[in-house]
Formats: structure tokens, sequence, C-alpha cells
């Protein structure tokens, strides 16, 4: 997917920031995490050793997994008060820990020419070798350096944000 997508995302892909904060707590080696948005499973993936959980603050309230390492590139370290949120009791008493971002990334939403082109069965494999949906509307994405610093110069990883999640959660810069 990255060495057939990689050059089109670079030519035609626009950057965004993320925005509002996401809850995150350490998740167990070998567990399994199914993201659902909408009662449709996008992706698995089974935690690996300091991986992280993500409760996303979206309508879809979608979980979802991240590396320690992707989580220092893309969230400032230090958590902040959430006692504001309508979950905050329920997202306290399991664990979890509200973190701003600071990741932006490299995006494309894809629409029915792109996928029936690249795409046609309607997933590819993450990143994690895991299948994921891939739908119309849907940001296909790579990471971009921080700080508004303009497009990588390679692509080295591509996922996929449904639609939704992608419009509460990314800013056009």
């Amino acid at each position: 997917m990255t060495e057939q997508f990689g050059p089109i995302l670079l030519k035609q892909g626009a950057t965004y920031r993320k925005i509002g904060r996401a809850f995150f707590k350490k998740g167990v080696a070998g567990e399994i995490i199914d993201t659902i948005i909408d009662g449709k499973v996008e992706t698995t993936r089974m935690l690996k050793e300091g991986d992280w959980i993500v409760r996303a603050d979206t309508s879809a309230a979608e979980r979802y997994s991240m590396s320690d390492a992707n989580f220092k590139k893309r969230y400032q370290t230090q958590p902040v008060p959430f006692d504001d949120h309508p979950d905050a009791a329920e997202l306290k008493a399991e664990g979890f820990q509200a973190f701003e971002p600071c990741g932006r990334c490299l995006a494309l939403v894809a629409d029915a020419s792109l996928l029936a082109k690249y795409l046609p069965g309607g997933r590819f494999t993450a990143p994690w070798n895991s299948p994921m949906l891939v739908e119309e509307g849907d940001a296909l994405v790579a990471t971009a350096p921080p700080g508004g610093q303009g497009k990588p110069t390679e692509v080295t990883d591509i996922y996929r944000i449904e639609k939704s999640a992608f419009a509460e959660t990314y800013e056009k810069e």
C-alpha cells in the first residue's frame, strides 16, 4: 500500500492538525482491541508491550490502540484535566487520562475513483498487519512532521481514519 499509494498521497494530500483531546490508558500486551464505528469493525489490533488504549473524544467514542512511540510523537505527555467531560466519571473509573494532541498528518479523502483503482476490495493491510476497512469519504493518512513544518518528504506508513472521526478530530492547515 505504501509503495503504491505513498507517491499519490505526497502529491495530492493536504496537511491537517489533530484537534481536541483524547483519552489514554496503558494496555496489556496480548490484549485485542477492536475499533468499532457505527457497528462496523474498522480494524483489530493485538497490543504489544507499552501500547496505549485510546478512547477518542468523538460522537462514536471509538477505541483504538497506539504504540508508546506514536503517543510521544502525537500527544503532549502531560495529562490535562477533563472533569468537564460528560463521560469523565466512567473514563476515570477505567483508568483513562486526557491528553492534548500535537500531531499532524498528510491526508487524502478516498473518493469512488481512488477506491476503484487502488482499493477495489474496500480493505488494505494496516501498518499493524491487520485488515483495515476503507470507504468513500474516509481519509487515507500518513504522519506529517510536527509543528507545522510542511509535508513529509516520504511516506512510511498509511492508515485510514473513518470520515466522521476525521471530521471531528482534524483541521486543515
